[in-house]
């Protein structure tokens, strides 16, 4: 694989973007069309909008991976740094997710019979964990990303690895 040129790589760049939007925008437009309306003021609606977004960003974060992937092998430098961005802010926003969902959580548990309320502790807390577990993962591509975009490439032009060192 090291001796083929990067422009036959860099045709996978665009299949490898669109394949990446889709699997970003394809769930997140079904989690909105289930939500919708937005009714932030509402506990219920936000619980249950959060409960449901804990199902759903799994693929979202697999096509970040893939456009990040895509970004790092090519060395597309300004998209690497855009979705790097864009996963540091994705990484802060399912950070803030996680402390609102246990809050929602703490609130709508009064309301529910001890039989339901033992239900949605459990659902509650593998969502909280999905929460987190995006969270990290999410702001670990974001800054893994920033620091591969400052890297200088060490190969050869037309190689996909970098050549190794001379032999003493």
């Amino acid at each position: 694989m090291s001796d083929r040129p990067l422009t036959t790589l860099h045709a996978f760049a665009w299949p490898g973007y669109f394949a990446a939007l889709l699997l970003v925008a394809f769930p997140l437009g079904d989690l909105v069309t289930n939500v919708w309306p937005l009714q932030l003021g509402n506990v219920q609606w936000r619980y249950g909008g959060l409960g449901l977004l804990s199902g759903f960003f799994l693929t979202p974060v697999l096509g970040m991976l893939l456009a990040v992937g895509v970004a790092i092998l090519l060395e597309h430098r300004v998209v690497l740094r855009g979705l790097s961005l864009a996963n540091l802010l994705g990484g802060v926003l399912l950070a803030g997710s996680v402390v609102l969902f246990g809050l929602d959580w703490l609130q709508m548990r009064p309301t529910m019979s001890d039989e339901a309320r033992r239900a949605m502790d459990i659902g509650s807390l593998k969502a909280l964990v999905k929460f987190a577990a995006a969270a990290l993962l999410v702001g670990w591509m974001g800054v893994v990303g920033f620091r591969a975009s400052r890297r200088r490439s060490q190969r050869a032009p037309g190689k996909l690895v970098r050549e190794p060192p001379p032999a003493a």
